[in-house]
């Protein structure tokens, strides 16, 4: 006899939607006793979110309900250190929960000492840990299960692509400045609403062959499997394929200024051009890897450009032709490893280029990102052919010819080398690279042991950074780029971006989303009764609070309403805000003070042991059965 709960494969879908499908009808069947699902969230660290959950929960267990607690911060889950549980449990085997005063609790902390060993969560254990929860864990008979759901960040100096197409680290962005989103298969304008500070997290370093970004483990990004969808890092592995920046075409000239002649210029008058050009682009990407504005140290005064080419360089020759076509100027000897030009005013315009710094200090100017696509890759050329070499590259690959049988080919590659020992500068020719559809390699670091000459001479040890890149271009605006690792890399200061249009950002090359994935997890598996919000009194919280909100509608889900925690008793201006943009409803302040910390870090639910606090968490809850979910 056929199964007549079997759940059907829609006509034309992927057999991996099937997985979905019944995931979500066993987590169903699963959870069919516990009577009510609420999550709490925030889309800022720091607002007190994890003790509201926990604080609701036990208010609701003071009231004769059976509730289970649920931890869903896969990376820096905290529910069990505030509530001092030690208990460990087997992954492998079904999860029985303890249960704190009369509470069942359930945190990925039981599965591993995370004080004392950081984990990188991989594979099956990772893709199915929220749904674990469910499918494994005896909740039994609930009335109510609380989820304590986290926000996602990025770190401090994740370049981010501003509208400009300059990239800019995430810290440095301000409110009101343009990002580009992705949105059918294009990139999209969009004005930064608020810059977001998360504090200090526990950040992983994912690496594709020529990308890396660094995310928290629930930051989602847009993955690629015959469909586009939504990711968090901890859910992607090895051979995963995300979606990167490849291509950004557009871009305009810019119009150049013009310098008055000097009476200390060459006898032959100079010409500046009113607008970049390609020829002036391979000029100037030339003269920051090998060029210098001289200047008197007497007298601090300007004596001109000078380049360093020696005479039997390869590209002597063909850089003093192109000053002279350019500039219409004299060119002059200065020793027999430089050329140069005695101009003032051309000094002066790179002054105005922002191009005059010293070797350690250079940096690929912000206008140089927003040029059209051959000037940005004249750019490159130039500094290649000044601080740049060949690498002649044959290997030999194996695959399947049309007969079937597999055949041998070689594959002969030449690419060109880039290394410095200045960070920074190897960095941005490295985003100008991936947005100009030049096939780049991740950047590799190494150690240079420093050396003694004969002639007396020495080299100290440094830090080299560098890339190669392929000297054919690839047009194509977005790519699928394989992940190649997934490793854990410390604590970092983090930030995330609230939007107003589009919910992602282009960070380090990659397309992510700005806000964590832990809600969208959870909704593949569960219909959750809603949201619960928590904000603070300040006004970055109610703007965050807002996206927190818009977050939830997006996903479908009802937003029950709005807890203002760390509060001075009364709902403040900015909490009154938030709920009047959400349209929902106000639950009710929690005053934080001393003695509520004090409870809190000792070990110690609030709402057990201090009346005061209990009454304000009992009008919250009381506003909760109001919105229908008694018992």
């Amino acid at each position: 006899m056929e199964n007549s709960n079997k759940t059907e494969l829609p006509p034309g879908a992927h057999p991996s939607f099937m997985r979905v499908i019944q995931a979500k009808q066993q987590v169903k069947e699963r959870l069919a006793g516990i009577k009510h699902k609420i999550g709490v969230y925030s889309a800022k660290g720091g607002v007190g979110k994890t003790t509201v959950a926990i604080n609701i929960a036990y208010a609701l267990s003071l009231r004769g309900f059976r509730v289970g607690l649920l931890d869903a911060d896969i990376d820096c889950p905290n529910v069990t250190m505030f509530l001092g549980i030690n208990d460990k449990i087997d992954p492998h085997a079904p999860l029985k929960l303890p249960v704190k005063d009369g509470v069942k609790v359930a945190s990925t902390a039981m599965l591993v000492d995370e004080l004392k060993k950081p984990i990188i969560w991989r594979g099956p254990i990772i893709s199915k840990m929220i749904s674990d929860f469910f499918l494994n864990t005896d909740w039994g008979e609930l009335d109510y299960l609380i989820i304590d759901m986290p926000p996602g960040c990025m770190p401090a100096d994740t370049l981010i692509l501003m509208a400009d197409h300059h990239q800019k680290p995430i810290e440095k962005i301000r409110h009101g400045e343009d990002v580009l989103s992705y949105r059918d298969g294009k990139l999209v304008k969009s004005r930064v609403v608020k810059v977001v500070q998360q504090g200090k997290q526990k950040v992983f370093k994912l690496k594709t062959p020529n990308r890396t970004v660094f995310a928290s483990s629930n930051h989602p990004f847009l993955k690629y499997h015959r469909n586009l969808y939504w990711k968090p890092l901890s859910q992607l592995d090895k051979g995963d394929r995300i979606i990167v920046v490849n291509c950004i075409d557009g871009g305009k000239p810019l119009r150049l200024p013009s310098f008055e002649e000097s009476v200390h210029n060459t006898r032959k008058p100079i010409i500046l051009p009113s607008l970049t050009t390609p020829d002036f682009m391979q000029l100037i990407g030339h003269f920051v890897g090998d060029g210098f504005i001289r200047i008197y140290k007497t007298t601090d005064r300007i004596a001109g450009v000078r380049i360093c080419e020696p005479e039997d360089s390869k590209f002597r020759s063909k850089y003093e032709g192109m000053y002279r076509s350019l500039f219409n100027c004299n060119i002059f000897r200065d020793g027999k490893n430089m050329f140069a030009i005695g101009s003032i005013p051309l000094a002066r315009l790179f002054q105005y280029l922002n191009l005059h710094h010293p070797a350690m200090e250079k940096c690929v100017p912000d206008w140089v990102f927003g040029l059209p696509l051959d000037q940005r890759r004249a750019f490159v050329q130039g500094y290649a052919e000044a601080d740049g070499h060949i690498r002649h590259r044959e290997k030999i690959v194996t695959f399947r010819g049309g007969s079937g049988q597999f055949v041998e080919a070689k594959i002969v590659q030449d690419v060109v080398s880039l290394e410095s020992t200045n960070k920074l500068l190897i960095k941005q020719m490295h985003a100008l690279c991936q947005m100009s559809g030049i096939r780049s390699q991740n950047i590799r670091k190494r150690f240079k042991e420093g050396n003694f000459f004969p002639d007396g001479h020495a080299t100290k040890p440094s830090t080299m950074y560098g890339f190669e890149y392929s000297q054919k271009f690839d047009n194509a605006n977005f790519k699928i780029a394989r992940v190649k690792s997934v490793e854990y890399a410390g604590y970092q200061d983090t930030y995330d971006l609230q939007l107003e249009d589009n919910h992602n950002f282009i960070a380090n090359g990659v397309v992510v989303h700005n806000t964590s994935d832990v809600p969208l997890t959870t909704m593949q598996l569960l219909d959750l009764d809603g949201f619960v919000i928590v904000t603070t009194p300040q006004k970055i919280a109610g703007l965050n609070s807002v996206r927190s909100g818009l977050m939830a509608k997006r996903l479908g889900t009802h937003i029950i309403g709005v807890v203002e925690n760390m509060s001075d008793g009364a709902e403040s201006s900015n909490t009154a805000e938030v709920v009047s943009a959400l349209k929902t409803e106000f639950l009710g302040c929690i005053k934080r003070d001393d003695i509520f910390n004090r409870l809190s870090d000792s070990g110690t639910v609030p709402v057990l042991a201090d009346k005061r606090i209990k009454e304000s968490f009992d009008t919250v809850v009381n506003r909760l059965l109001g919105y229908g979910l008694e018992g």
